[in-house]
């Protein structure tokens, strides 16, 4: 279990995150108003959306009290063709860090087979050099062996992210 501090800390982020985006997506929908230009497909969208970022952010309050990593899950499809496939997922990192140049990849394993770290890309989806999400897109060629591969991204010597993809056909 977390220290009540590191938690009550988390739980705080979580809250902030849902108020952010939310305040995003009402004022982007009020500009659409505004031009004449929201639909009931955007709205059908925005209300999904905000659904998902509700419970999101739900279980990052209930993973607050964890001493667990937040974790990403990426489903690649393959077809045993030529080329490669990109996927990727987003992590609410549990604190911020300074900047993109603090984080380490591993690749990312399975029994006999790996993703080398030449395949995850990691971006910063926010604005400016600190990082308080993550988005990591992993490439593997379209006849990559199938699998449930594991890796982590760390910062120093604490992982800050559980990567997990799974390829299958």
């Amino acid at each position: 279990m977390a220290k009540p501090g590191k938690a009550l800390k988390r739980s705080a982020r979580a809250a902030a995150r849902l108020s952010k985006k939310t305040a995003d997506r009402v004022e982007n929908a009020q500009t659409q108003m505004d031009a004449g230009t929201y639909t009931f497909n955007q709205f059908a969208v925005d209300s999904l959306a905000q659904a998902t970022d509700v419970w999101s952010s739900f279980f990052d309050l209930f993973r607050a009290a964890s001493d667990e990593p937040p974790s990403v899950f990426i489903d690649i499809p393959v077809t045993g063709g030529g080329g490669t496939v990109t996927r990727g997922a987003t992590a609410n990192l549990d604190d911020t860090v300074p900047n993109m140049a603090a984080f380490n990849k591993t690749p990312l394993v399975t029994p006999g087979f790996n993703i080398p770290v030449a395949g995850v890309a990691l971006t910063n989806p926010g604005t400016g050099p600190e990082v308080d999400d993550l988005r990591i897109d992993v490439t593997v060629p379209n006849n990559q062996q199938v699998g449930l591969y594991q890796g982590f991204i760390s910062v120093g010597t604490a992982v800050v992210v559980s990567v997990n993809v799974n390829v299958h056909t």
